[in-house]
């Protein structure tokens, strides 16, 4: 297992009725994994108790999202 780090920035500024948000998400761009899993799976043609295998799911990319709110 691999020691991977990651790091993420949230801001957020509040004006009169609007919120606003961002994040920065991967900034390093890591291309580690978020988690891993270990259990059978079975693609067509293979043996039908499946294949005991390493799954996992990569850590997000690197990614801006901003976000605006009005509240009512």
């Amino acid at each position: 297992m691999s020691v991977f780090y990651w790091f993420f920035y949230s801001s957020e500024f509040e004006f009169r009725r609007f919120d606003t948000k961002l994040e920065l998400l991967n900034v390093f761009d890591s291309k580690d994994h978020d988690i891993d899993y270990f259990y059978a799976s079975r693609l067509p043609g293979e043996a039908a108790e499946g294949v005991e295998d390493q799954h996992y799911h990569p850590v997000e990319p690197r990614m801006v999202r901003v976000s605006v709110s009005y509240h009512f």
